[in-house]
């Protein structure tokens, strides 16, 4: 493939993946954007309290959303609030947020191992796209903890991996082990508020090659259908960098009055149930502010020709270790940034390896998405209808 290509790949949610050129991914590699220095009269406790209140917000990055670039603010974490079993706090801040990050939820050893099997299965099927031994070495040595599980650096121009389409490797029993583990299970029925849930057996399980991304969307678009109290959580298989395309999460979009109108529109709709129609809102993170004020006014002005500031969208995004989760509402508007890894050296990337399992309340009062047909409960039992 030529230098600067530009691909599509089947992806998450029933979205198209969409791959960035060379030249727009070296441009954003993700940065820390630093705070200018204070230089104001104002008392001591007053610039005080300023700095404890950005020190929550001091890990700023510039991120490649999709084709368009944003900075981005880092994931408030619930982990103390999952190891206290703490429901009543865990249900707020998802109420709010309409995300949860959750750290070393799952054993290490687990998701290392699920990685190595969906790496060693892709690569039996996909020998062309990956890099050998020595290539990797050559690429990474003296920095190889993220080869955690085993392999993962793609050759140049390796694109449209294609492991959603094949389920049998998200049936292998080391997969299936982190993707319905007994932990997520008791997130699921926590955050829900029920005694039993149950996940798709279908199960979203992608590996993201150089310059690909997933566009914004809610997973409403998708699984709207069915009950509204599902939830998706996202796994990433071994440490995933905000540059390897980690997940971007709009926090608050889901009550926010600036995504209303949004709601109203584009989450109402639907795509294919097959799985390959995009139901995208943009491929561009950096125009959504943009898109929020053509959708809130309508006629696209206010009538007397002064268009309203676009507003701030609460990006969120973290560098992901393995064993970490986090949690998503059905209308959190999220994405995937673009996998830019390595694009200053030879031009080969760090393939991503994720998963997305769907989860929602057994019963007769909560109906299923028709477009999804096998749904399991713990311990991997069918559940009928």
């Amino acid at each position: 493939m030529r230098e600067g290509a530009t691909t599509t790949t089947d992806d998450e949610g029933g979205g198209r993946a969409r791959r960035v050129s060379d030249d727009e991914a070296s441009r954003s590699i993700a940065t820390p954007r630093r705070k200018r220095a204070k230089t104001d009269a104002r008392s001591e406790d007053d610039r005080g309290e300023e700095e404890d209140e950005e020190d929550s917000d001091d890990a700023v990055v510039h991120v490649m959303g999709g084709v368009g670039r944003i900075t981005a603010k880092t994931m408030l974490d619930s982990s103390d609030a999952w190891r206290a079993r703490d429901w009543n706090a865990l249900r707020a801040t998802f109420d709010r947020d309409g995300y949860l990050l959750i750290r070393g939820m799952l054993p290490r050893e687990d998701v290392l191992a699920a990685r190595a099997a969906a790496l060693r299965a892709l690569a039996e099927e996909r020998p062309e796209c990956f890099a050998t031994d020595d290539e990797e070495e050559e690429e990474e040595e003296g920095d190889a903890s993220w080869r955690d599980g085993g392999g993962g650096v793609l050759r140049e121009g390796a694109a449209d991996l294609g492991l959603l389409s094949r389920q049998h490797v998200a049936a292998l029993p080391a997969i299936r082990a982190v993707t319905e583990s007994d932990a997520l299970f008791d997130l699921a029925e926590g955050v829900l508020q029920c005694e039993r849930v149950m996940t798709t057996a279908y199960k979203w399980l992608r590996a993201v090659a150089g310059g690909e991304f997933t566009g914004v969307h809610t997973d409403k678009v998708f699984l709207g259908r069915g009950t509204s109290r599902l939830i998706t959580t996202w796994i990433p298989f071994g440490a995933v960098k905000t540059e390897d395309g980690a997940l971007l999460v709009a926090a608050g979009s889901h009550v926010s009055s600036d995504f209303e109108r949004v709601r109203e529109t584009y989450g109402t709709s639907t795509v294919g149930g097959d799985g390959t129609v995009s139901g995208w809102l943009t491929n561009d993170a950096s125009e959504v502010p943009r898109i929020l004020t053509r959708r809130d006014r309508g006629d696209g002005g206010d009538g007397e020709g002064t268009p309203p500031p676009p507003p701030v969208v609460d990006w969120r995004t973290t560098d992901f270790e393995p064993g970490d989760v986090c949690a998503l509402g059905i209308e959190t508007t999220h994405m995937s940034a673009a996998n830019v890894s390595n694009v200053r050296g030879s031009g080969r990337a760090r393939v991503r390896v994720s998963c997305d399992a769907r989860w929602q309340p057994i019963g007769e009062a909560f109906p299923r998405d028709p477009r999804v047909r096998d749904w399991r409960g713990r311990g991997g039992v069918a559940v009928d209808e």
